[in-house]
């Protein structure tokens, strides 16, 4: 039968949202959100089986619709659905495990070479009539030989190992459930204890979600225990670091150098004092922000929803809430 998906997030670009509408089923029908506005944001979901959501939050209400079946996130973070009352109403809920790994691993990796090797600088210098290249021998550094430490080995560190090893960088993870030693031996990685990570390493990279446990994981202490050669690279969720623990650390020359793709509020304050940083690199949110993922993610999503209709399992990980209200139908 025909099933309506609300896609919730506004997409500005026509390219985008064709190559999601072209893998859905024959004869369903989906809805492109044009606006976060909440009257729009009903009138979009009203009648809907299925929520596609991607940045949009979830929140309480959406979940009272009568018709909402499921929920299926367009990649991975949950914190803005709203999952108590997923539970309560009894609609399903999945993510798409593992579909932004790669091109977010290769964000992390432009981030430590922009880093290493003053992207931002070189840029800056060469437009205003400056020629810096016999500074740099004091200034650039090269991954090769580097320790990377990895906080969260899931999908994303994974893909993250791979691509700075390829550097001959070395690299050591944490991770709350460790690896089975011939996992830690076929990815190469050696497994410690956060505090022990976070004094040797010289990139600490973050790829945890933001739990009651992990939000403000990396504060002031935290940041002084890490060597001041050292860098820290966020792509997980903005929550994970206190920026004005960071803005300190940068500041005063206790860390080399940052780069953020998340932050507790987005967007981003344009006063933030962020901005002020020479040393930090910002970007959007754009992580997993690629044309070439948007058909992996469609399909993939999908298929969860397909699999979900049908009443069969979907990926191992993807599932956050079961849902009982389909079963109820």
């Amino acid at each position: 039968m025909p099933h309506i998906v609300a896609c919730i997030d506004v997409y500005e670009d026509m390219v985008v949202k064709e190559t999601i509408k072209r893998f859905a089923p024959t004869g369903w029908e989906v809805r492109m959100a044009s606006s976060y506005d909440e009257k729009h944001q009903r009138t979009l979901i009203d009648g809907a089986d299925i929520i596609l959501a991607g940045w949009a939050p979830i929140p309480a209400w959406m979940f009272e619709s009568p018709t909402l079946l499921f929920v299926q996130k367009f990649g991975v973070g949950y914190d803005k659905i709203d999952t108590v009352a997923a539970r309560k109403m009894g609609v399903g809920v999945a993510i798409a495990n593992g579909m932004n790994a790669v091109p977010v691993a290769e964000l992390v990796l432009l981030f430590i070479l922009a880093l290493y090797r003053k992207f931002r600088y070189l840029d800056t210098t060469i437009r205003a009539g400056k020629w810096v290249k016999s500074e740099m021998r004091s200034k650039a550094y090269s991954l090769q030989g580097k320790t990377v430490g990895i906080v969260g080995l899931g999908f994303i560190g994974r893909e993250v190992a791979k691509r700075v090893q390829a550097f001959n960088a070395n690299v050591i993870y944490y991770d709350k459930f460790r690896r089975k030693p011939e996992e830690e031996a076929a990815a190469k990685v050696q497994y410690m204890d956060l505090d022990d990570l976070v004094a040797e390493a010289d990139v600490v990279t973050l790829h945890m979600p933001s739990t009651a446990e992990t939000r403000g994981l990396f504060d002031a202490k935290r940041l002084s225990e890490m060597k001041p050669t050292s860098l820290l690279i966020n792509t997980a969720r903005g929550e994970l670091v206190v920026a004005n623990d960071l803005i300190a650390a940068l500041r005063s020359g206790k860390l080399m150098g940052a780069a953020l793709d998340v932050y507790e509020t987005e967007p981003l304050d344009p006063n933030s004092e962020l901005f002020s940083l020479e040393n930090l690199i910002l970007t959007p949110h754009i992580g997993g922000t690629v044309l070439d993922n948007v058909a992996v993610m469609a399909r993939h999503c999908f298929k969860n929803i397909e699999l979900f209709l049908a009443g069969e399992p979907l990926p191992s990980g993807d599932t956050i809430v079961a849902g009982t209200r389909l079963a109820r139908k």
